[in-house]
């Protein structure tokens, strides 16, 4: 599954990132810096072995956002998850 963690190189948001990671998932990351560094990305790919997709953008920015190829990602993962309003969802926590 894709996940895209807010925040993914702050304190809580590089442990999920990493975790998720670990789990299978495939991570896109969105941060500003604004509370964290550049040099997280690093380490996150020292831990894991693997490079996560990331957006520089600060998600309260509407205009940023459009900007990134973020929607390219969103309309991909549209057509893989197609009109069902839950599909690739899960009801529970993942494990």
């Amino acid at each position: 599954m894709r996940i895209l963690p807010t925040g993914g190189t702050g304190h809580i948001g590089s442990h999920t990132a990493i975790a998720l990671i670990e789990a299978g998932h495939q991570v896109t990351l969105l941060d500003s810096f604004c509370n964290s560094r550049p040099a997280v990305l690093d380490r996150h790919q020292e831990i894991t072995g693997e490079t996560m997709d990331f957006f520089e953008v600060d998600v309260t920015d509407e205009d940023a956002l459009e900007r990134t190829e973020l929607e390219a990602d969103l309309a991909r993962l549209q057509k893989e998850v197609g009109d069902e309003p839950n599909a690739g969802w899960t009801d529970g926590p993942i494990s």
